[in-house]
């Protein structure tokens, strides 16, 4: 099938409900992450900012990076480092590790704005995850930016999804993390939602059908059920010891 935008070259994927090419692809998605950059002004010239990842999701990680050094703030002379986390057994502990892991070190630089590689398909699949297992400790990570004190979480691919970057990718990706249930619920979106695109850009506001809790852990911002500092992963870290 021809690209349904520059009507010449075969389309490859589908982006916002319509069939394009690699190249016209790759323009919409990056017009996609400007429209949410570029209103709030987030990053400035000569910015410090912090690309962290899962290893599992470093390849949608170096997508951002190359969108945002190379061609949306190509002109900003950006210095940026990259934090790479080894993931857990449990998807909870990984999102845990990440934004401890990259807050310590947003800190110890001075830096204010840490980018995930989180997509519209693994924000899905965890709102399902915590819906099973009744456990909503990072369900406002679903959205475009997740604020911790002085410190922006930014996820540019909230309302994209893996379909959606295939202009990108060479080959069809598919992550794989340490959790056997947050897998297993993947692969039921990979296989049941393919051809119900809409449902990627349609799914995060039900996030505010599980934020029902008013404490939020001063650590890592996880929603928690008492009006105490920490959470329990967050207490092993901070709390000081009583010798």
């Amino acid at each position: 099938m021809i690209c349904e935008r520059c009507n010449k070259r075969e389309a490859v994927t589908v982006v916002g409900g319509r069939r394009l090419c690699s190249l016209c692809a790759k323009d919409e998605i990056i017009k996609r992450v400007k429209r949410e950059l570029y209103p709030s002004k987030i990053i400035s010239y000569q910015d410090k900012i912090i690309f962290a990842y899962p290893s599992y999701l470093k390849l949608i990680s170096d997508i951002i990076k190359n969108i945002l050094i190379s061609k949306i703030y190509s002109k900003f002379d950006l210095e940026y480092y990259e934090l790479q986390i080894e993931p857990q057994s449990s998807i909870t502990d990984d999102i845990w590790n990440i934004i401890i892991k990259s807050r310590a070190f947003a800190e110890k630089y001075n830096i204010h704005k840490i980018f995930l590689p989180f997509t519209a398909d693994f924000l899905m699949a965890y709102l399902l995850y915590s819906i099973i297992n009744q456990e909503y400790t990072y369900i406002q990570l679903i959205g475009f930016e997740y604020n911790l004190s002085n410190t922006s979480f930014l996820i540019p691919f909230y309302n994209t999804s893996l379909q959606e970057l295939q202009g990108f990718l060479m080959n069809d990706v598919y992550f794989q993390t340490r959790d056997e249930v947050f897998n297993d619920i993947l692969s039921w979106e990979k296989d049941m939602l393919k051809e119900n695109y809409e449902l990627f850009h349609a799914f995060h506001n039900s996030k505010k059908l599980f934020e029902r809790k008013e404490y939020r852990c001063e650590g890592c911002g996880g929603i928690i059920n008492s009006p105490v500092k920490y959470c329990e992963r967050c207490s092993l870290v901070y709390s000081s010891h009583p010798y």
